[in-house]
């Protein structure tokens, strides 16, 4: 155990609300990276002149890319450190995110769209994963309440802040510039807090 591993009488200490608050938040943008599209379907009509059906594959993108990360990266992400894994999905999200922003043309938007799905797909595992190995099963189910918070925030909130966001700039791509933004700092937080926690031994010996 780690000094930042608690045990099922320890009390939460200040690293640990910033890594519940860390996790939180870049789930959150996660969710609300795949949300926020949604809404600018007439913007993204008018200033990039796509179809409806290609918009239909700029918005299912994501989500088979997310799907087939999930299920091609499921071995690496066993033998990797959490730590490391995290840290790379995030920065990688916010570097698509920014693809995103600055893409040019349907095509270069599909491909940032699935790179995006694909990190953030497997963020959304290794959360949970690092929520698992920090709080022992006592303090489990209120770590993950507060991570799956994220959900119904995005969810409710994804809408409303995406037409804001591409209101107050009048571009339909602009919402992913300001998720690249919001998850720099979260990316720092994440590297100052977050625990190198050693898998089991007999992890080791699964034959993953």
């Amino acid at each position: 155990m780690t000094d930042l591993q608690l045990g099922a009488r320890d009390r939460f200490r200040a690293v640990h609300w910033l890594i519940l608050g860390a996790l939180t938040t870049i789930q959150f943008l996660n969710i609300l990276d795949f949300i926020v599209i949604m809404p600018l379907g007439p913007r993204f009509l008018d200033g990039m002149k796509l179809t409806t059906e290609q918009f239909g594959a700029v918005v299912a993108s994501y989500g088979y890319a997310s799907a087939t990360a999930g299920i091609l990266a499921a071995g690496w992400m066993h033998r990797t450190p959490r730590r490391t894994t995290a840290l790379l999905m995030v920065a990688l999200f916010a570097c698509s995110s920014y693809l995103c922003y600055a893409a040019p043309n349907f095509w270069m938007l599909v491909a940032a769209r699935c790179l995006t799905g694909a990190c953030g797909g497997l963020i959304s595992s290794i959360v949970l994963s690092i929520v698992s190995d920090v709080f022992p099963e006592s303090r489990r189910g209120f770590a993950m309440g507060i991570v799956m918070t994220s959900f119904s925030m995005a969810s409710v909130g994804g809408v409303p802040i995406g037409l804001w966001l591409a209101d107050w700039s009048s571009s339909a791509q602009s919402p992913f510039l300001y998720l690249t933004g919001a998850c720099l700092p979260v990316w720092l937080v994440m590297f100052l807090v977050l625990p190198n926690i050693a898998r089991p031994h007999s992890e080791h010996q699964c034959g993953y």
